[in-house]
């Protein structure tokens, strides 16, 4: 359903290059497993499917409504349930839209219906194509 070796090559990389956060008072980055976004589309034509989680609970400015939403695949392999954090290419930098126009406009892209669209902080819904 999903190639695991890119995953895991990325998050390889990702994880050679935390360098002593606790010497510097940073705290740990969480890590995930993850699928690029160049990966999404066969993932979801396979039987996969997309959760969006909200992060900041969307507030009006202006004429359109800004938040965060941060954005998971979830995919059998093996007979096991995988969630994967999707991630721009090869930078690991998590897929974020922060405008609800952007969410909609990913989700029409991705032949996404009946969207639902999370608006408290922490709150998840599930995008079936």
């Amino acid at each position: 359903m999903f190639n695991a070796i890119p995953n895991y090559a990325s998050l390889r990389y990702a994880t050679r290059h935390i360098k002593d956060p606790e010497v510097k008072g940073k705290s740990m980055r969480e890590f995930s497993p993850v699928i690029p976004i160049a990966e999404l589309k066969p993932t979801l034509e396979a039987g996969g499917k997309l959760e969006v989680e909200c992060v900041e609970e969307p507030t009006r400015v202006s004429n359109q409504y800004q938040a965060v939403w941060k954005f998971y695949a979830l995919a059998e392999n093996g007979g096991q349930q995988h969630r994967l954090l999707l991630v721009h290419g090869r930078d690991i930098k998590p897929r974020i839209i922060r405008t609800l126009t952007g969410l909609l406009s990913f989700a029409m892209d991705l032949g996404v219906s009946p969207i639902s669209i999370p608006r408290h902080a922490g709150e998840r819904a599930v995008w079936e194509p």
